[in-house]
């Protein structure tokens, strides 16, 4: 099975703000490990979760220490950065439910138990804490006719910084 990995080329900017993007997409190997499919899960989710740690959590700090104007660049950068460990993981085979009563690929390999209830409760907060992050950063990005856009900002740095708290205890656990 061929994949492909997306790439944005270019774009070109027209006066009245419209752009051509180019996109291109390159085929690529596929990463899946080569072991049993419940180890692959497992080994995924693991180094995924170090992932997440590395690149996401680290900017908690810097959404919190950024100033009033810098503030929609620093949480437009957690969601770059989310959407790239959550398109490696779909690469590794780790994909999204497509219905929230679907259950996820990890939750298919924990066995039953203490640790697969808290799995699961984790894996539905952060799903609801992800949709929050990205409403609250949707607002900012484009504003509406209620509220400011310094409410929006520091809505979206709350929300934002509450759910990643959340997610770094969690993240200890599940490492």
């Amino acid at each position: 099975m061929v994949s492909f990995r997306v790439v944005f080329a270019r774009y070109e900017p027209y006066r009245n703000g419209a752009r051509t993007c180019y996109i291109v997409f390159i085929p690529c190997r596929q990463r899946q490990l080569e072991v049993k499919q419940r180890t692959s899960i497992l080994l995924s989710a693991l180094i995924l979760s170090i992932r997440f740690r590395q690149k996401i959590l680290p900017l908690v700090e810097t959404i919190r220490s950024a100033p009033l104007g810098k503030k929609l660049d620093a949480l437009v950068n957690v969601e770059r950065e989310r959407h790239q460990v959550e398109t490696e993981a779909q690469v590794f085979g780790l994909f999204i439910p497509g219905h929230e009563d679907d259950e996820s690929p990890l939750m298919q390999v924990v066995r039953d138990g203490e640790g697969k209830a808290f799995m699961e409760e984790n894996i539905k907060s952060w799903t609801a804490g992800r949709k929050a992050i990205s409403t609250s950063i949707s607002r900012l990005r484009f504003p509406g006719r209620d509220g400011s856009r310094a409410d929006a900002t520091s809505e979206a740095e709350r929300v934002t910084v509450e759910e990643l708290e959340k997610v770094r205890t969690v993240n200890s656990r599940f490492i």
